[in-house]
């Protein structure tokens, strides 16, 4: 979180401050102390930022406090430090003294800020008249958005070009950089959708910050030198029309939000139907085999798969891990024989597995029992079938839950031993 805000703003938390405080002249007597005017002196003010957790709070409420200079932030246990609450908290931390370094830049544009903030109220918004809270969350609100849009962006842009890499022919390479300009069309719309709510509720510069952000973070320069002469410059025609100027980009996002709300809706409904019921009792049962297969109780796990394949026959993720069940047993055992057995055993689960599923549906699994059949051919030294399995695999490309990676060293192996 802390490394994420330093790297986007490229400016480090203000932990001081410095105030000028006028003081009486105590060295001065008798009836002259009355006409001696007060002289300035400078005192050293701490800012902290604290993260305290609350065991007994509720799971997922965040609570934020500001006492003096010291940020407090109550977090319940087991809280996921790169979540959004906790960043934004953060984010104040550290562009609350910017505020308060320029406050005198954003008095002299008080007059513009303030039509602004007059033109919310006008319409209907509960917004605060003070220009230098308004200020502060317009900045909050463009770096809160403008992070996020990065993160997810540069995320979506590694995907493709994964893809793009592991696709066969142009076709769907330019359907992927289809996909990619489509996904990237609706990021941007739901980041403009975020700005127009921050800005219905008084942060009226935060589509001008945001945008003056993402030159600031190509740039790799200071936000805080830059920040006078952002807020110098900003036009106030410009910023009250920005609700029109993005209005349909908002109605996409809405939209879209509309949209996921629904599939979300329709999953959870078919999260409730009996199969669905079915493949959970499936998956927790294949958890409670792999904890047996983790303190190596094989012959428990194997009784319990091959049980569990009355119930769900030709499930391949059983076939799956009584061939992984039967390899780790092949690996304790002593006798050569008994090892070669299992082995074989488990070469037979693996295509069992593979022959119950197809690359379309379950890519990882086929690429997980590939990777495990090249390995057993690698031991018996039979190099020609363990490199069709390792190439197998490969060709499914570097899938999610995979054996990508493993088939390639694979490969690699059989290379170097010729």
């Amino acid at each position: 979180m802390v490394r994420s805000v330093f790297s986007y703003l490229h400016t480090r938390p203000m932990t001081t401050v410095i105030d000028q405080v006028p003081v009486n002249n105590t060295n001065v007597k008798g009836d002259k102390k009355k006409n001696t005017s007060q002289r300035p002196t400078f005192r050293e003010r701490e800012r902290r930022f604290f993260i305290v957790p609350d065991l007994l709070a509720v799971p997922g409420t965040i609570n934020f406090r500001i006492i003096a200079d010291d940020y407090y932030v109550i977090v319940p246990f087991d809280t996921n430090p790169a979540s959004s609450e906790l960043r934004r908290a953060y984010v104040q931390y550290v562009i609350d003294p910017i505020i308060l370094r320029y406050n005198k830049d954003i008095a002299a544009r008080r007059v513009q800020l303030k039509t602004l903030l007059d033109e919310r109220t006008a319409a209907g918004g509960e917004v605060s008249p003070d220009v230098f809270i308004a200020v502060a969350r317009s900045l909050i609100a463009a770096t809160e958005v403008s992070m996020d849009q990065t993160v997810q962006l540069d995320a979506r842009a590694r995907e493709a070009r994964r893809r793009i890499a592991a696709a066969q022919d142009t076709a769907a390479r330019e359907s992927i950089t289809k996909e990619m300009q489509e996904q990237r069309a609706a990021i941007t719309d739901e980041a403009l959708a975020r700005l127009a709510e921050s800005y219905e509720r008084g942060a009226v510069l935060a589509f001008y910050f945001a945008e003056q952000l993402k030159d600031i973070q190509a740039s790799g320069f200071d936000l805080t030198n830059f920040f006078a002469d952002m807020l110098a410059t900003f036009d106030p025609i410009r910023e009250g029309g920005r609700l029109t100027e993005n209005a349909d980009a908002r109605k996409r996002a809405l939209e879209a939000r509309k949209l996921r709300q629904a599939q979300l809706a329709a999953n959870t409904d078919e999260a409730e139907t009996p199969e669905a019921a079915r493949r959970a009792a499936l998956i927790k049962s294949l958890t409670a085999v792999d904890d047996l297969l983790r303190v190596k109780n094989y012959s428990e796990a194997e009784v319990r798969l091959r049980e569990m394949m009355k119930e769900y026959q030709g499930e391949p993720k059983i076939f799956l891990a009584l061939g992984q069940a039967a390899s780790l047993s092949a690996e304790d055992a002593t006798d050569e024989a008994v090892q070669g057995e299992r082995l074989g055993r488990a070469l037979t689960h693996y295509r069992n597995a593979i022959n119950a599923s197809s690359p379309e549906t379950e890519p990882a699994l086929v690429s997980r029992a590939y990777a495990a059949m090249g390995r057993i051919f690698e031991f018996f030294d039979q190099p020609r079938e363990a490199l069709q399995a390792f190439e197998a695999a490969i060709k499914l490309g570097p899938v999610t839950g995979g054996a990508y990676d493993e088939a390639v060293k694979g490969k690699t192996r059989l290379g170097q031993q010729k």
